[in-house]
């Protein structure tokens, strides 16, 4: 490796270690303000949620959670602007600004909930508009609904991927409508939370939809968001069509395959459009995230992790990658941070069955750019 291979390695890897770092600080802190929250500290719970906000690497994920528990330590004291301010700067980072529907179904913000501070970023929201970027053939992304959200258009009618928060749907319809398409005869949802689900009625109302059977079970009750936070149960849950198995739909010249992938949510699908050669894993993959997922809903992570690895070896090397939240990125991309994964679970593995303490193990991974809540999750699901 010739030296200037050699400074960009030490780069990124303290670019790596850098975010890491940062992502730990703000959990740390967010931990923190929980705390002070749980005890009937409010403004310990509005500074911790500041700090963490502020310590959140840029374009990181979770960056919107924790300015809306910022905004929400606010309200909570009655600071109408200050609230406001954080949910202003969740619309203006377009990460997944439209969280700030949950301020709906908040009694945090009831003390807020008249002032013209508020209503004025609500008005923002429900006036969204969507940047619609195209991908490939008559794929297109449409960014800032809450989850990426793919559309292919025409003439056998559109087919939409993920429909945004509530607001979100109606940005979508917009964004249809302004680009003369027809509304969607097919909305496939690869999972239950709201940012990818809460739109449906109003893009879709007489789309077939289409979802994991898990998913279609979370949807038919209330989904917590924040603890005394829910998002209601969605009535047309009843009507979903279950996806249990693949199962291909050809629609605009394209071969459409769902593929059943649960991992984030315990009921997710992924989407393979095989002539416009571009892969929607929903919140499967996450490329602001560090390393390739939460682990959240797997029970097997290497059964999980070989699935993923049969599907990458069927892709063209030429395929598009879209996430839930991010842009959109190479399969090369793609592999690198899946490889990434799997070399972290054996990490964590090989440390676990060698006795090591968890803690310990934590401060070891964090010099390989794998954050502390990551590694804890990965350490109790491997046996």
């Amino acid at each position: 490796m010739n030296r200037s291979a050699q400074a960009l390695t030490v780069l990124l890897v303290c670019a790596s270690v850098l975010h890491a770092q940062g992502t730990q600080r703000a959990d740390s802190l967010s931990n923190r303000g929980e705390v002070a929250r749980e005890r009937g500290d409010t403004n310990g719970y509005r500074v911790n949620m500041e700090l963490a906000a502020a310590a959140m690497p840029e374009r990181h994920p979770n960056r919107p959670f924790v300015q809306y528990n910022a905004a929400r330590g606010n309200a909570m004291m009655g600071r109408a602007p200050e609230a406001a301010e954080w949910l202003g700067r969740m619309l203006y980072e377009n990460i997944e600004g439209l969280m700030l529907w949950y301020s709906s179904q908040d009694p945090a913000f009831d003390r807020i909930r008249s002032s013209a501070d508020y209503r004025d970023v609500i008005e923002r929201s429900e006036s969204l508009t969507l940047r619609v970027t195209p991908i490939a053939g008559s794929l297109f992304l449409l960014e800032g609904a809450g989850g990426n959200s793919v559309v292919s258009t025409g003439a056998d009618g559109s087919l939409l991927v993920d429909a945004g928060y509530e607001p979100g749907g109606r940005a979508i319809a917009r964004a249809l409508a302004g680009m003369g398409a027809r509304p969607p005869r097919w909305i496939i949802l690869t999972h239950a939370h709201e940012d990818h689900v809460g739109g449906v009625p109003a893009v879709g109302p007489a789309a077939t939809v289409l979802a994991h059977p898990e998913a279609i079970r979370q949807m038919q009750e209330p989904q917590e968001f924040i603890t005394g936070v829910t998002a209601p149960a969605k009535p047309f849950a009843a009507t979903i069509d279950p996806v249990l198995s693949t199962r291909t739909i050809l629609n605009n010249g394209d071969s459409v395959e769902i593929i059943p992938l649960p991992a984030h949510s315990g009921g997710d699908l992924v989407v393979w459009f095989h002539r416009a050669r571009v892969l929607d894993t929903g919140d499967n993959f996450l490329p602001g995230a560090n390393p390739f997922l939460e682990l959240g809903g797997i029970r097997d992570i290497e059964g999980y992790l070989r699935q993923v690895g049969d599907l990458i070896a069927r892709l063209d090397p030429a395929t598009r990658v879209v996430p839930g939240h991010g842009p959109v990125t190479s399969l090369a991309a793609f592999r690198a941070i899946y490889q990434k994964t799997r070399d972290g679970v054996a990490f964590v593995r090989e440390r676990k069955g060698a006795g090591i303490p968890l803690e310990t193990i934590k401060q070891e991974a964090l010099a390989r750019g794998l954050p502390g809540p990551w590694v804890e999750r990965a350490y109790r699901r491997i046996n």
